[in-house]
C-alpha cells in the first residue's frame, strides 16, 4: 500500500515541477501586430520590426504596436525600386533559364551524345538548384526590408 501512495505522491511532484517550469499561456503566446501582450513596455521583434506593449485608448486592452519609425518617403521609393528591379530580373532568369534547358533537350541535341552539350545541362541544372535559390532569397529580403520599413 504504502509504494502505490509513494508512486502517486512522485507523480504529483514530478507534475507540479514540469508545469511551473513551463511558459503560462500569455508568455507562450506567438507576438502578433495588434494582437493581445501581458506587459506595458514589453518589447518584441516581428518580422524585424520592432513593437511596444501599450494600453490601447479605446478598448483599454494590452496589444502590440510598431515602436520603430517607418523610414522615409525617398528611401522607401529606393528601396521599392530596387526590389521591383531584383524581382524582374530573377523573374527573367528563371524563364532564359527554362528556355535554354527547353533548348538543350530538344530530341534533335539529344540523339547523339555530346560533352559539351552535357557540360552545358549541367550548367543549367546548377544555376536553377543552387543560384535561383540565392537570387530568390535576395529578392525577398528586399521585399521584406521594404515590407518592415515602409509600410504600416
Amino acid at each position: 500500500m504504502r509504494t502505490g501512495f509513494a508512486k502517486v505522491v512522485a507523480t504529483g511532484l514530478l507534475i507540479m515541477i514540469a508545469s511551473s517550469s513551463l511558459p503560462s499561456s500569455a508568455q507562450a503566446a506567438v507576438a502578433l501586430p495588434g494582437g493581445t501582450c501581458a506587459k506595458v513596455n514589453t518589447k518584441t521583434k516581428i518580422a524585424t520590426v520592432a513593437y511596444t506593449c501599450t494600453k490601447n485608448a479605446k478598448t483599454k486592452k494590452l496589444t502590440w504596436t510598431r515602436s520603430s519609425p517607418l523610414l522615409a518617403a525617398a528611401r522607401c521609393a529606393s528601396i521599392k525600386s530596387s526590389y521591383d528591379e531584383s524581382l524582374a530580373g530573377y523573374e527573367s532568369a528563371v524563364k532564359q533559364l527554362n528556355e535554354l534547358e527547353a533548348k538543350l533537350n530538344e530530341p534533335s541535341l539529344t540523339a547523339t551524345p555530346s560533352p559539351q552539350l552535357d557540360n552545358l545541362r549541367s550548367a543549367v541544372k546548377g544555376m536553377k538548384t543552387v543560384t535561383l535559390p540565392l537570387l530568390k532569397g535576395l529578392v525577398d529580403d528586399a521585399g521584406a526590408e521594404y515590407q518592415a520599413g515602409c509600410v504600416k
